[in-house]
């Protein structure tokens, strides 16, 4: 039977048959993501569960980050740098596929 999607839940559905759990990380608490992933693949049909794991600082900086990362020094700045592009490379939505 196929499963009628959501824009957001599309992948999901499409490839339902490869993967038996999803693990999304690192997603804050106030992001639309939550509310908004969640939802569709409920109305997908999927089961949702939604566990919370250990929460991260987080600072709230009082102009753009361009703007915090220039006030750094230069060993900061390249720190900085180096973390910022494992975020990046770390990111990038990985589905976790059953073996057959």
């Amino acid at each position: 039977m196929r499963r009628r999607c959501s824009r957001p839940a599309h992948v999901l559905c499409e490839h339902a048959d490869r993967f038996d759990r999803i693990n999304l990380c690192n997603i804050r608490e106030e992001s639309a993501t939550l509310p908004g992933l969640s939802q569709a693949l409920r109305t997908a049909g999927f089961e949702v569960e939604q566990v919370f794991q250990e929460v991260c600082p987080v600072i709230r900086l009082g102009g753009a980050f361009e703007n915090y990362i220039e006030s750094l020094d230069k060993k900061n700045r390249h720190e900085a740098a180096a973390q910022d592009a494992d975020r990046v490379r770390d990111a990038r939505p990985r589905l976790a596929h059953r073996h057959a």
